[in-house]
């Protein structure tokens, strides 16, 4: 019997390697503590499951998940509560959020167009477009994202994608409202937020959420779940 570095038992039996699933961690170990660290955490884990589809909760659905980790990051900025108004603008950026994640995909085939397969990574930065993990994306920060969709249409209009279904004038149309949303949203920053009760009731349905998860990627890799979660932004495991 052989103990390894990631946690597994090995047996050699008839010259065979036998790897046992790894040990199952406690489910606090997995999660951050801090708010700062929480929203980071959340946000990572965002990116990952956008892009997996075999990865389904009953809890909730990743645009759902976008919208709570949008209130608690609300909530833990500002002292009073919010109005109508406010729950709506941030609804809204929400909303605009996970709509740029999803039709951004266009705008790489677009530039895959324009650069060739082999090339085309060597480019994003020229959109806007950052790695964050394995994933390429607009930035997760809205100040930065304004930046980036500021570069993406610059350079969708440079390069002659103007008009099309996806094109510069569809991005500035996205552009121009949540720009606007973001200012709206800043003028009230300060003295309309969440209550204490609604930002302690975000962080829990975000820390559920993180758990079943960090449960479904268990199921997906019994052998190695322990690394996955590791590459999807969860906190290091204690057996």
């Amino acid at each position: 019997m052989i103990e390894n570095p990631e946690n597994e038992t090995t047996n050699l039996v008839n010259d065979t390697e036998i790897v046992k699933p790894q040990k199952r961690a406690a489910a606090k170990t997995l999660l951050a503590n801090s708010d700062a660290s929480a929203i980071v955490q959340a946000e990572f884990v965002i990116v990952k499951w956008t892009g997996d589809p075999r990865v389904i909760i009953g809890r909730c659905t990743v645009e759902e998940f976008t919208d709570w980790v949008n209130y608690f990051k609300t909530a833990g900025s500002s002292r009073h509560s919010v109005s109508g108004k406010r729950t709506n603008i941030t609804l809204r950026l929400g909303e605009m959020d996970t709509l740029i994640n999803k039709t951004l995909r266009y705008v790489k085939h677009y530039a895959e167009e324009e650069y060739g397969f082999e090339d085309v990574y060597s480019h994003y930065y020229k959109y806007g477009i950052v790695k964050v993990g394995a994933a390429y994306v607009l930035p997760l920060g809205r100040d930065e994202r304004v930046v980036s969709l500021q570069k993406l249409i610059e350079h969708l209009t440079l390069t002659g994608y103007v008009t099309n279904k996806y094109g510069a004038n569809y991005w500035q149309t996205l552009y121009d409202e949540y720009d606007s949303l973001l200012k709206a949203s800043k003028e009230k920053e300060g003295t309309q937020s969440r209550t204490a009760g609604e930002k302690a009731e975000y962080r829990e349905k975000i820390r559920l959420a993180l758990r079943d998860v960090a449960k479904v990627l268990e199921i997906l890799y019994p052998n190695n779940y322990i690394s996955v979660q590791k590459e999807w932004g969860f906190l290091k495991s204690r057996n």
